[in-house]
Order: C-alpha cells, then structure tokens, then sequence
C-alpha cells in the first residue's frame, strides 16, 4: 500500500496531541528470568472521538483499538484507544512519522534506540541479560518516565 505524506504528517500531529510514546515495564512472575522485569515498547493515541481512532486504524492497518467506559461516572464519554506495541508495526509507523513530529520526536527516538538494543540482546536459557544491557533498557524506561510525566519535565 502507498501511504501520502499528508497522512504521516497527520498522524504525527495526533501522536504529538493526543499519543504517548513509552514503555510499560512488567513484572515477571514466571520466576524463570535472572531479571525481574521486561519491557513492552508502545505508542498509543486515546480520544474521546472514535472517528479519528477508527481513521488511524483503517489508513494504516496497523495496531488495534480499545474502548475504556468509566463505570464510576457512566455519563463520561467513553475512550477510544489505538495502540501498538508490535515491533515491526511499531518500527514502521515511528520511522515514517519522526520526521513530522515536534513533541514527541524524543520519545520516538528513544523507542527506536530501545527496539535496536532488545534486538542486539535477546535473552534466552542459559544466556541472561547482562548487567550492561539491563542498564540499559532501565535508562530508556527511565528517560521516556521523565518525558512523559505530567506537567512537563526538566531538561
């Protein structure tokens, strides 16, 4: 498929409003790592809008959508969320908008970092991660926390 310009420059808009580029970090309970967590690399963007959530889906293919209803205050408009946390859609869609975004561009960069280091350290049995490539993967999740957090951040 051939994807306008005009589109990735309009989705880097949205994730620059309306996204967040980040890692969710996960406990493993499987008591079979020599690590206590791994890291899930992620874009989404939430609207209240579905119609934006839905174009982003059907121009891109890529990702998937989740409603959230607040069932504390049922009269909140409900939240649509498209997110991806796939590495080859995650990888295609951050290299086609990074040159489009402004906000978010660190994040992004930051993300593309993390997927090359994963992919350089894979751990398996009898191969753990070593303390160098830990620190690593702990120094992105940290970084993209401090960019991410509300109210701003200090450089």
């Amino acid at each position: 498929m051939i994807y306008k310009k005009e589109d990735w420059a309009y989705l880097a808009g949205i994730i620059d409003g309306e996204g967040w580029i980040g890692v969710r970090r996960i406990k493993d309970r499987s008591g079979r790592s020599s690590y206590p967590y791994h890291y899930v690399p992620e874009l989404s963007v939430s609207n209240t809008d579905e119609r934006i959530i839905k174009w982003i889906r059907n121009i891109f293919q890529v990702g998937c959508i989740d409603c959230w209803h607040n069932k504390k205050n049922p009269h909140r408009k409900p939240v649509y969320k498209w997110r991806i946390s796939r590495k080859v859609e995650l990888s295609f869609v951050l290299e086609n908008t990074l040159p489009f975004l402004i906000i978010k561009k660190e994040q992004a960069l930051i993300i593309m970092k993390l997927r090359l280091l994963m992919d350089k350290t894979k751990p398996c049995p009898g191969n753990p991660l070593t303390k160098s490539a830990r620190e690593q993967r702990e120094y992105c999740y940290n970084e993209l926390k401090r960019l991410n957090k509300r109210g701003g951040y200090n450089s």
